[in-house]
């Protein structure tokens, strides 16, 4: 089964082109299991009859809302570019688009800091690690939070599987794509697994082979720990500068997927800052 990214925001085309919307909806998947209301990206185009000049952009996050005004011909301009990557924007919208992705960013940066410290699934509160800063521009309290749900597995977090291949040390999504290294280069790994601690892993099953690569991303007692256990128990071969393979051959899916989780569980859980995958996504 081949995942495309998914969002349910009703009109997520700005954000998408601001390169915002995966950090949108990391953060409304987050503050909805938080007990907030669903957030939604919301597009209204300009009435005379209701004295709205502008097209209105609105960011609805966690009980917040965001406006963002744009006129109409910076609005055609922009909308222009999003359906023609080869429409060149003229100066006033160039620095408007800047504007609405500065304005847009600060927003989610005050909406991840009003969020709890503590979320009850592990992966959901390393993205909101991630995303939120290390001091808020603005103090918002007084916010009452619901008990959190846990969420193993949530689809608008997934990556497009079809998106090109990053190094694994710049994968962030589940099931992003991944550059091999081997002798076939053409068909891509894919993010399984983000450890706090510094290790990243992707993996890829075709044809009854699974193959593994682990990255480590920063040295630490625990990274170091975790791929000495992969070399002494599961057969890693150690390629130097933080590189580890593996490769099983002649198994089943389910025998994958043990293989996998196996391999997790060398990790403590509350480091691994995504979703658990699921072999059957990502075969052949």
């Amino acid at each position: 089964m081949n995942y495309k990214y998914k969002t349910e925001s009703s009109d997520p085309e700005l954000f998408k082109h601001l390169g915002l919307l995966k950090k949108f909806d990391t953060l409304n998947v987050i503050a909805q299991q938080e007990g907030k209301a669903q957030g939604d990206l919301i597009l209204t185009e300009p009435s005379g009859a209701l004295g709205q000049n502008d097209y209105i952009y609105y960011v609805q996050l966690a009980g917040f809302q965001l406006e963002l005004a744009i006129p109409p011909r910076i609005y055609d301009d922009l909308l222009a570019n999003i359906e023609d990557v080869t429409h060149e924007v003229d100066e006033e919208t160039d620095l408007a688009t800047t504007e609405l992705y500065v304005k847009s960013t600060d927003f989610m940066n005050l909406v991840a800091s009003t969020l709890p410290e503590k979320t009850a699934s592990p992966a959901l509160m390393g993205l909101k690690t991630a995303m939120t800063p290390e001091k808020a521009p603005n103090d918002l309290s007084g916010l009452e939070n619901a008990p959190a749900r846990i969420c193993h597995v949530n689809e608008s977090l997934f990556a497009d599987m079809d998106a090109n291949p990053v190094d694994l040390t710049e994968a962030e999504f589940l099931y992003q794509p991944v550059k091999s290294t081997g002798s076939n280069k053409k068909t891509p790994y894919y993010l399984v697994a983000v450890s706090s601690d510094g290790v990243k892993v992707a993996a890829r099953f075709i044809n009854g082979v699974m193959g593994i690569r682990v990255k480590v991303t920063w040295f630490g007692d625990t990274s170091r720990q975790i791929t000495e256990n992969l070399v002494n128990d599961f057969g890693f071969t150690d390629n130097k500068g933080g590189h580890y393979t593996v490769h099983y051959k002649d198994i089943d899916a389910k025998q994958a997927q043990r293989v996998l989780y196996a391999i997790l569980s060398e990790f403590d859980p509350a480091s691994l800052v995504l979703g658990l995958p699921n072999v059957l996504d990502f075969q052949n």
